[in-house]
């Protein structure tokens, strides 16, 4: 539509002749040629801003052109010049224009609008004509009391301007910068306004959607455990998030603008200088582990990976980046690491522990299979022999150790609390080792400070286990003086009653080093003593456990080149009787040993056994022992034949005693066990096993057997299960 049409639409319906209509185009035109020149160049100037600001001057001219041209053409309009074809030229000019204009009469309808008008809000020339503005494009989001403040400017000043929302015809809401002009004529009253209004909604959603985008950064990033960071080129810090002022435990606002090097512990800053410049000389991503000071002074490990950012233009703006705390994470590495170097010193020992008894072995074995070798070399039978048993039961101890802090560590061992007497216990564990220590020329002693009770509720083969250990060290680490096992009372902590019993040695000592790890699990405390002296490194750990799980703790005192003492302190101790043991009283005294009043007689005399073991080699061994006390053996190779044996013999000559292997070929021990007592056979069984872990007793006894024996068998052992089973046997019978 040409804009001759529309303001003559704007006058009221087509129909008065043409010179009517040229009248009153001319008197439209002398009301506004005063202002509509002026208001020309207003609607302009936005534009003219925008591509001077862009530098488009070609644009910027043509808007000016566009003015001038408005202007010329009013002025026509007014002194009575035709106006169609000049009228048709603004439209085309005006139709360039990408602001949206109206103008409006003194009462704030609209009488002229441009295209861009039409093409923001679509409506049309006739739709807008005598509206008024706001009317036409209200919204219920607009403020109000914005738009009074604009009215009020308008009247102060003529001119006002704000952002505002407008409704287009199809209801979307438009964000435009509106600008309005007062229009007044040669008397000063106001004859009309001039409006024009930019588009900006396309840079208000882009904005906001900027905005909410770094809003959801920001609250992401203040989530995130990962210190977030920015630095501009010289290092200072432009961004930081939240766990990152938190890991320093200082405020956001304190940490930017602040260099990074300050934080660096001083012996890692080289090499992150470093690492920082190579990343920034390739243009790629790095990553560095350093140390980094907190606020309070102390140094955590953190992992940093960073990359160097640059515009499109290639031009260097700084670092982006995130860290980490794996403080934690490198101590259990560095443990790790300490624990596989210790288990593989630990191995290497055990080795050596292994293979030095075998050799022994072995290598006497061989020379009492050929005679004529071992009398040509002059070895005593009896030297061998205790060669022999010496080193067998070096392996077992070892065996021992390695079970003890198996079932330690898993939870299956337990303790067995029970009436224990103490003095017997010391007595006992000084009886074993007053040999060793009588051929190092060590004195061993044991005595009482003060009163202590006789006995006690505790375990006494795990105490007895502890002190052998104890005292065993101490008498392996001294070559001069002696060890002294000193017992008195004293009071735990919590003010209860605490049995003391302390393992002194006037041995080699142990420096703060040695101490701080004495106790570790597969941690030796010094690997050349160990060398020296032998053992596993597991017996001190083994003992701290077992105390423990007594109720009571270990303390060790040490001074280098003085000696050491191990201290067990068992607290809350509960007192058996009245029976005490006296202060100044000597415990030490040594007493024939089991062993040796058995070789004396044949507890076994006349009692008929039978062994089913399927090694020949343990076959040979525990027969030759049991006829040895006096036993009649008859051997079976396998379950199947136990049973039958068993079954075969009840209303002839029936066994006193059945000692069973569980794992034998045909049949096994447990289902050897179970036909036989489900034949209503009553014969004592002792399960023979090689097994030894938790459980282990109680699946033989639920399968039948009345006790349980593990290998290796000795002859001591085996009398002390064999004798009363038998006896109670032929007194059942009786």
């Amino acid at each position: 539509m040409s804009t001759a049409r529309t303001i003559a639409r704007a006058q009221g319906p087509a129909g008065p002749p043409r010179d009517l209509h040229r009248s009153r185009a001319a008197a439209v035109a002398a009301r506004v040629r005063a202002w509509l020149p002026i208001a020309a160049i207003v609607a302009a100037l936005p534009a003219i801003w925008h591509f001077l600001t862009e530098g488009s001057a070609a644009l910027t001219t043509l808007l000016l052109l566009s003015c001038a041209a408005v202007a010329a053409t009013i002025g026509r309009i007014g002194t009575g010049g035709s106006t169609d074809g000049t009228i048709d030229q603004v439209s085309t000019v005006v139709e360039r224009m990408s602001n949206s204009a109206a103008i409006l009469d003194a009462d704030e309808r609209v009488r002229w609008v441009n295209p861009a008008f039409i093409r923001l809000y679509g409506f049309s020339a006739e739709e807008a004509e005598g509206q008024r503005l706001d009317d036409l494009l209200k919204t219920e989001r607009a403020d109000r009391q914005q738009l009074r403040e604009i009215a009020q400017e308008l009247r102060r000043h003529g001119a006002a301007h704000g952002r505002i929302p407008r409704r287009a015809k199809d209801g979307r809401v438009y964000w435009v910068d509106h600008e309005i002009l007062s229009v007044v004529d040669a008397r000063g009253d106001v004859s009309g306004y001039v409006v024009v209004e930019t588009d900006m909604t396309s840079e208000i959603e882009l904005r906001e959607a900027l905005e909410l985008s770094e809003r959801r950064f920001h609250d992401a990033a203040d989530a995130t455990p990962v210190f977030i960071w920015a630095l501009d080129p010289n290092g200072l810090c432009t961004y930081v998030n939240r766990s990152y002022a938190d890991f320093f435990g200082r405020p956001v606002a304190e940490l930017l603008g602040k260099g990074w090097q300050p934080y660096i512990h001083p012996d890692d800053l080289d090499d992150v200088r470093r690492r920082v410049d190579d990343g920034l000389r390739s243009r790629l991503p790095f990553q560095i582990a350093t140390r980094k000071r907190r606020s309070d002074g102390r140094y955590r490990w953190l992992v940093c990976n960073g990359r160097p950012h640059f515009t499109e233009s290639g031009e260097f703006v700084g670092f982006l980046g995130g860290s980490m705390d794996v403080t934690e994470q490198r101590e259990a590495e560095l443990q790790a690491q300490a624990a596989n170097r210790a288990k593989s010193e630990f191995v290497t020992n055990m080795s050596h522990e292994l293979r030095t008894p075998l050799t022994a072995i072995l290598g006497y074995a061989e020379l009492l299979q050929d005679g004529a070798t071992s009398a040509a070399v002059n070895i005593p039978h009896d030297e061998a022999i205790a060669s022999l048993r010496r080193n067998g039961e070096q392996l077992l101890a070892l065996i021992d150790d390695i079970l003890d802090l198996s079932r330690i560590e898993t939870g299956e061992l337990r303790v067995n609390p029970t009436e224990t007497d103490v003095q017997a216990v010391v007595e006992d564990v000084l009886a074993t080792l007053d040999p060793r220590a009588a051929a190092q020329g060590l004195d061993l002693e044991a005595f009482t400070t003060a009163n202590v009770p006789r006995r006690i509720v505790s375990d006494p083969l795990r105490l007895r286990q502890v002190l052998l250990n104890l005292v065993g060290n101490a008498v392996k680490f001294t070559t001069s003086g002696g060890v002294k096992v000193v017992l008195r009372s004293g009071r735990s902590l919590d003010g209860r009653d605490a049995l003391v019993i302390a393992v002194a040695d006037s041995g080699i000592g142990m420096s703060e080093d040695v101490l701080a790890k004495l106790f570790r699990p597969f941690v030796q405390a010094d690997a050349s003593l160990t060398r020296r002296h032998g053992g596993t490194g597991l017996g001190l750990c083994i003992c701290q456990r077992l105390v423990a799980m007594l109720g009571g703790e270990i303390h060790v005192s040490s001074v280098v080149g003085r000696g050491s003492t191990f201290s067990v302190i068992l607290d809350g101790v509960r007192k058996v009787g009245n029976a005490e043991i006296p202060a100044g009283a000597r415990l030490h005294s040594p007493r024939p040993t089991r062993e040796a009043s058995a070789r004396r007689g044949e507890p076994l005399a006349g009692a008929r056994v039978l062994l089913a073991e399927d090694g020949p080699d343990n076959q040979r061994l525990i027969a030759h022992l049991l006829k040895k006390a006096g036993a009649n053996v008859t051997v079976v190779p396998d379950g199947r034949l136990a049973v039958d044996a068993v079954l075969g013999a009840r209303t002839s000559a029936p066994f006193d005693l059945v000692l069973m292997d569980m794992q034998m070929p045909e049949l096994d021990g447990y289902s050897a066990a179970r036909d036989v007592r489900a034949a209503g056979c009553d014969v004592p069984i002792i399960a023979i096993t090689a097994h030894a872990m938790l459980g282990d007793r109680e699946k033989c006894l639920a399968a039948g057997c009345d006790d349980y024996l593990t290998k290796p068998i000795t002859y001591e052992r085996l009398l002390d299960a064999c004798a009363p089973a038998i006896e109670a046997r032929r007194r059942a019978a009786a």
